[in-house]
C-alpha cells in the first residue's frame, strides 16, 4: 500500500518541456543546453505554472490520501537540524531549528545545561527576522551577531553579553555575511562590511566596543575588485590579522596586517593559480591547506616573510581523496578527508605523522567544524541520509566522539545507505549514493529518483533530505552520484574544489549510471538548467 501511487505518478503524461538548442564549447568539449529557456523569467514561470496544474490535478484526485501523504511530508519537513557550531573554552555555542520554528535559535551549552541566547521569534512572531550568522568572543562571554528581515540577508550587526542576556548599544548596518576576528582582550574586533545601499566592494574595518560605528577605522578591501570576497581570522596572541581573499571561484590570496604597525603584506598571490584556507600561525610559520600543485589538496606550512612556493614545506602531502578541513588542537592536526564524499576525520602530531583515524557515527557529511588550539576539545555537525544534522565533540584525551545536541526525530526504520561505483563516458570510477528501504529488492522495477551536481566542482555529500527519505519510504530509491569531486575550506563559502571533475563528466556520468544501472532505467519526465549547470531529473521503470 505504501508505493501503490507511485507507478501512476510515473505513469502521468506530463506538461512537454520545449527544447531548444544553444551549443556552446566550453573546455574543449561540445556541450548543449536545450533548457537554457527556462534560465530566463518568462519562461521558468510557464514552465511552472503547467507543472503545477498537472500536479494539482493529481493530488485533487485522490481525496484522502492525498492528506495522508501531506501529513507524513509535513512531519519529516518539520525535523531541523544543529548548526553553526562553534566552542569558545568550556562553552559551546550552536544554532537549532526544531519543529515549528520559521527560524534558527542561537543557543549555549554550558556544561550540561542548554539555553537559548537569541531566538528570532521572540523579536517578531511574524518570523520575518532571521539570525544570519554569529561570533563569540574568545572567552565566550560577548557574541557579535546579524540579523535581517524578509530573507534580504542585509545584516544588522549586533551585541549580546552572554552571561545575563543583555544587548549592547553597538549596532551596526550593512554587515552582509559579515567574517569577524574579536582581539584577544575582547575590547573590539574586526569585521566586514560593504558601503550603504552597494552589493559590492567589502571592506574590513575595525570597531572598538562602544564607539559609534560610523567613525570605525577603515583597514583593508580598497586594493581589491568589487567582486572580491575577503574572511578574517586572526593569530592567538593577536598579533596578526589574516585577510583571506577570494577571487572568483578558484584563486584566492592571503593578506596578513601587522597590528602594531598596521602594515599589509601579501603572502600568497593570484599569480600563483590556487586556493588557500584555514590559515592559523604554528611554531611562527602560518600553516595552511591548498591545491597549489595538489588538485585533491595538502598542508604546508609557509614562512610569512618568505612565502614563495619553492620554500613550503609539506605537513600532510596530497593524497588519493582531497582534504577538506583542519583544525589545530591541544597540539595535535585534526583533518578531515572526503573518501569518495563521506567525511572521514584524521589526527596527525603537528610535524605530518598520522595518529589515528576516528571512527564517525555512519556514512555522512561534516559541516561545522570547530577546535582551539589551547583547548582539549574538537566538536563539529554530522549529517547523514537519515541522520538531521547533530553536534559532536571529541576531547583529544580520550578520543571518544560524544553527542552535544541534536533535534527531536520520527523513527526512521529500515532505511539502507549504500555506495557503488560506476564507469563514466571516459572510464572513470564514480561513486553514487544509493539510499532504499531494506525490504525493496534493486531489480530494475523500483521507481528510482536520480540527481546529479555539474557545476562548480561541487559534489553531492550525504545530508538529510525530508522530501527524499519520504520517496524511499513508500519503496522507491535515491541516488546521488558524487562526481568525484570535493569541497575544501580553502574554498568554503565560496566554491567546493578538489578532483578536476568537468561539468560534462558529470552530467554524462550521471546519465551513464540510469541507462547502466540494473535497478532503473531512465525514462526523463522533466529537468531544469540553470547557469551552474545544474541536472536534476526524476528517473523511473
Amino acid at each position: 500500500m505504501r508505493n501503490r501511487y507511485l507507478p501512476v505518478v510515473l505513469a502521468l503524461a506530463f506538461p512537454a518541456t520545449g527544447m531548444a538548442e544553444a551549443p556552446e564549447s566550453l573546455h574543449g568539449y561540445a556541450v548543449s543546453d536545450p533548457f537554457r529557456h527556462l534560465e530566463t523569467d518568462e519562461g521558468a514561470a510557464q514552465w511552472i505554472d503547467r507543472q503545477e496544474a498537472q500536479t494539482s490535478a493529481y493530488f485533487d484526485g485522490l481525496g484522502g490520501d492525498a492528506a495522508a501523504m501531506a501529513k507524513r511530508l509535513d512531519e519529516l519537513s518539520r525535523i531541523g537540524g544543529v548548526s553553526g557550531l562553534k566552542i569558545r573554552k568550556a562553552r559551546t555555542f550552536y544554532v537549532k531549528r526544531t519543529g515549528d520554528q520559521e527560524q534558527g535559535v542561537l543557543y549555549l551549552r554550558d556544561g550540561s545545561k542548554e539555553r537559548k541566547l537569541v531566538d528570532p521569534a521572540a523579536l517578531d512572531a511574524s518570523g520575518k527576522v532571521a539570525l544570519d550568522w554569529y561570533y563569540p568572543s574568545p572567552s565566550g562571554k560577548l557574541v557579535a551577531y546579524g540579523l535581517s528581515r524578509d530573507g534580504s540577508e542585509e545584516s544588522v550587526l549586533h551585541l549580546l553579553k552572554v552571561d545575563d542576556g543583555k544587548a549592547l548599544a553597538d549596532e551596526i548596518p550593512n554587515t552582509r555575511h559579515s567574517s569577524i576576528a574579536w582581539l584577544p582582550d575582547e575590547s573590539g574586533f574586526y569585521y566586514t562590511r560593504y558601503p550603504e545601499g552597494d552589493r559590492y566592494n567589502r571592506r574590513a574595518f575595525f570597531h572598538r566596543i562602544g564607539d559609534e560605528p560610523s567613525k570605525d577605522a577603515y583597514v583593508f578591501g580598497k586594493e581589491l575588485g568589487k567582486t572580491d570576497w575577503t574572511s578574517l581570522d586572526i593569530t592567538d596572541d593577536g598579533a596578526t590579522v589574516f585577510l583571506s581573499v577570494s577571487k572568483g571561484w578558484s584563486v584566492s590570496e592571503l593578506w596578513t596586517m601587522d597590528r602594531a604597525s598596521g602594515k599589509l603584506t601579501k603572502v600568497l598571490g593570484a599569480e600563483l593559480g590556487a586556493l588557500f584556507g584555514s590559515p592559523k600561525q604554528i611554531d611562527g610559520r602560518i600553516v595552511l591547506l591548498t591545491n597549489h600543485e595538489a588538485p585533491r589538496f595538502k598542508l604546508v606550512s609557509v614562512d610569512p616573510a618568505s612565502s614563495a612556493p619553492a620554500s613550503w614545506k609539506t605537513i600532510v602531502p596530497e593524497g588519493d581523496w582531497p582534504l577538506d578541513q583542519m583544525k589545530y588542537v591541544a597540539g595535535k592536526l585534526a583533518m578531515v578527508r572526503l573518501v569518495k564524499a563521506v567525511a572521514h576525520l584524521e589526527l596527525y602530531e603537528k610535524d605530518g605523522k598520522k595518529l589515528q583515524d576516528v571512527a564517525l557515527p555512519d556514512i555522512g557529511s561534516i559541516g561545522s567544524f570547530e577546535g582551539e588550539a589551547n583547548g582539549d576539545r574538537l566538536a563539529f555537525t554530522y549529517a547523514s541520509f537519515v541522520r538531521p544534522a547533530t553536534a559532536f565533540e571529541m576531547k583529544l584525551s580520550n578520543k571518544k566522539v560524544v553527542e552535544l545536541a541534536s533535534v527531536v526525530a520520527p523513527k526512521i526504520d529500515g532505511v539502507v545507505v549504500e555506495q557503488v561505483e560506476y564507469p563514466s563516458y571516459d572510464g572513470t570510477r564514480v561513486p553514487m549514493f544509493v539510499v532504499h528501504r531494506k525490504d525493496v529488492k534493486l531489480d530494475g522495477s523500483n521507481p528510482t529518483l536520480l540527481t546529479g551536481y555539474g557545476g562548480f566542482n561541487v559534489s553531492y555529500e550525504p545530508g538529510f533530505s525530508p522530501s527524499a527519505l519520504y520517496w524511499v519510504e513508500r519503496g522507491a530509491s535515491s541516488r546521488s552520484p558524487t562526481s568525484a569531486a570535493a569541497r575544501s575550506s580553502a574554498s568554503r563559502g565560496t566554491t567546493r574544489a578538489g578532483w578536476r571533475t568537468s561539468t560534462r563528466s558529470s552530467a554524462t556520468s550521471s546519465t551513464r549510471c540510469g541507462t547502466s544501472s540494473a535497478s532503473a532505467t531512465p525514462a526523463p519526465r522533466a529537468s531544469r538548467s540553470r547557469a551552474a549547470r545544474t541536472a536534476a531529473c526524476s528517473w523511473a521503470r
